[in-house]
């Protein structure tokens, strides 16, 4: 349960899903409707539609273990991603890949080199963007 002071949040109707960051850096996610985490844009896995009242509660992101700065959610009914920004650089991404949006391939490879883990077209465990960290350096 989010108990702490939010430093930022977000939300985006349309993808039915929110995400906020408290004071001390920590990241938390959670769905508006049954569908809000349809793409697993919460990043905490994928759980049957009967157990979708779970996920309307604030939770805390596991796979990130660094300070968060920042918190983004996007898309649409048919595309809802999520974005964490850490106080390192580090972009983490979850949710629907349909279009490449999250930006998990090689920074070089472009579409030509972009392949998804299970051959699905969505992560629901966040996952830190190394492209962008290989551009940026950090």
């Amino acid at each position: 349960m989010l108990k702490e002071e939010i430093a930022c949040s977000t939300s985006y109707s349309k993808a039915g899903h929110a995400a906020a960051v408290d004071t001390n850096g920590m990241a938390y996610t959670w769905a508006l409707g049954n569908k809000g985490n349809r793409f697993g844009q919460l990043g905490r896995g994928r759980q049957p539609a009967a157990e979708a009242t779970k996920l309307m509660e604030p939770g805390i992101v596991a796979e990130i273990s660094v300070k968060v700065k920042f918190a983004y959610t996007g898309g649409t009914k048919d595309s809802g991603h999520t974005a964490f920004l850490d106080q390192s650089g580090g972009l983490w991404m979850a949710g629907c890949d349909r279009w490449q949006q999250l930006g998990l391939g090689s920074p070089g490879a472009g579409a030509a080199g972009y392949t998804w883990g299970g051959g699905k077209i969505w992560q629901s465990k966040f996952m830190r963007n190394e492209a962008i960290a290989a551009l940026l350096g950090t």
